[in-house]
């Protein structure tokens, strides 16, 4: 259990970042390419109303027993407010352990924000300590973000193997 509350959190950091107002800025290059992690792939396209700048995971790949720190950067195209969802899937290799959806602003205070979620310039981070005992193998996790309206935020998917 304590394994999937992990695999929550990550998952739920990837797909907070979005509701991580920092203030609004106008001016940003929507076509540069993101700097994320190679563990990380964004699965959504060009008319995502999030545009994701910037991912760090530290350590990558994380390590159980050890804190994992994730900074994310982005810009949010318009407001979001209530009604918007992540909807998480979690895989251990093939197997689908997991299948949960989560309301967006319910989950905003976890890193330390709230709804409605401002257009422009955000950053969220958020450090989490791992279990010691989580199985090895391969994750993947997949949060998709939606608004109320069903029109796609972001989606991320972020693989991690622990090793024995």
């Amino acid at each position: 259990m304590k394994s999937l509350t992990l695999l929550l959190t990550f998952c739920g950091l990837l797909g907070l970042a979005a509701s991580a107002s920092f203030g609004q800025q106008t001016v940003f290059n929507e076509l540069e390419e993101p700097n994320i992690p190679d563990n990380l792939k964004l699965c959504g396209d060009n008319n995502d109303l999030l545009v994701v700048q910037d991912i760090s995971i530290e350590p990558n790949p994380p390590k159980k027993g050890e804190e994992m720190h994730v900074d994310f950067k982005g810009f949010l195209k318009e407001e979001v407010g209530s009604g918007a969802k992540i909807d998480v899937v979690v895989k251990y290799g093939a197997v689908r352990l997991l299948h949960r959806v989560f309301d967006l602003c319910e989950q905003a205070p976890q890193v330390d924000k709230e709804c409605p979620i401002e257009q422009g310039e955000f950053t969220a981070n958020k450090t989490v300590a791992l279990p010691k005992d989580i199985p090895p193998g391969k994750y993947t996790v997949m949060a998709q973000i939606t608004t109320e309206d069903d029109r796609l935020i972001t989606c991320i998917t972020g693989t991690i193997v622990f090793k024995f």
